[in-house]
């Protein structure tokens, strides 16, 4: 099992991020029993949105600079961002047929279509992880969801996998400029809009940088506690994974300078990096696919034979 991050650090990252209240679904733990599952808050700390509300980029000026991170994708035919400051404080939006999610820990953002064996499933943060990753539950039902791992791991739907959807993760003025008339997940409605409205970082006695992101101190120490060499690569390198199938590859973000074209699983694709964002994109044929930025130590942990680009290119 990868390595969670300290619990100290685990309780300043996520305090502020949410009220303690216990979830109104019980989780259900059928079938768990021999996964490593560990609880770091309570279900719900974190609270979701499951009724978002949206602006039109007029409303963020201001707020929102144009290299700020987001996530975006084409929900119902309309195109939408969802700042990555904001997501960490909710991690899950459930947005028409899509649950966009979020986990700083890893550094992944994956969409899914809610739509499960005919049913539109709402999506929660269940405050467990598995391999430092986010375990999400659904408020039907109390199963939980593995983030990464895409599919169901208790409950009534142990086993079921969630049909990924693509996200792009951009600057926002990169976003802006290829989508004129996108909305933006609401800042000026939510309650942590003081992040975005009084943002601060200071250092305190101690030299420790305190900051209005509450995982500052945690991405400028993920090196330190995902240093361990695994295959090569170091626990803290950002890789673009992206499965098909059955068969999983990463590619090392720093060995990406210009676009690449690769084979994988019969498919032809073309990778593209964004140095701006510290992320890539897949593409067949022009479609982008599902794929995400993450840490090595969480991908190499949900797919230990997981392919590694190694630098060629074509």
């Amino acid at each position: 099992m990868a390595r969670v991050a300290p619990a100290a650090l685990l309780v300043l990252v996520l305090a502020g991020c949410g009220g303690g209240r216990s979830g109104p679904t019980r989780l259900d733990f059928h079938g768990l029993a021999s996964t490593p599952v560990v609880r770091v808050i309570g279900q719900d700390a974190i609270p979701a949105i499951d009724r978002p509300r949206f602006d039109p980029p007029a409303a963020v000026r201001g707020l929102l600079r144009a290299d700020d991170l987001v996530v975006g994708a084409v929900v119902d035919g309309r195109a939408h961002a969802y700042p990555l400051d904001l997501l960490s404080f909710h991690e899950v939006v459930n947005d028409g047929p899509l649950a966009v999610t979020w986990c700083p820990l890893c550094r992944t953002a994956l969409a899914f279509d809610r739509s499960v064996r005919g049913r539109r499933l709402t999506f929660g943060v269940s405050g467990l992880l598995l391999h430092a990753n986010q375990v999400l539950y659904d408020r039907e039902s109390g199963s939980l969801w593995s983030q990464l791992a895409g599919r169901a791991i208790s409950g009534r739907y142990r086993g079921t996998r969630l049909l990924p959807l693509p996200l792009a993760e951009v600057s926002w003025g990169e976003w802006l400029h290829a989508h004129r008339d996108t909305l933006v997940l609401s800042i000026g409605h939510d309650r942590y809009a003081t992040r975005f409205t009084h943002p601060y970082s200071y250092a305190d006695a101690r030299g420790e940088e305190l900051s209005s992101d509450p995982y500052l101190a945690y991405t400028q120490k993920v090196n330190v506690y995902y240093s361990p060499v695994v295959r090569g690569l170091a626990g803290s390198t950002l890789v673009l994974g992206i499965r098909i199938g059955a068969v999983a590859k990463a590619y090392p973000l720093y060995l990406l300078r210009h676009p690449i074209g690769d084979t994988l699983a019969g498919h032809t694709l073309r990778i593209v990096p964004d140095p701006n964002a510290r992320s890539a994109a897949a593409f067949e044929r022009g479609v982008r696919l599902p794929a995400t930025p993450v840490y090595w130590f969480a991908w190499h942990a949900f797919y230990p034979s997981t392919r590694i680009y190694a630098g060629k290119s074509r």
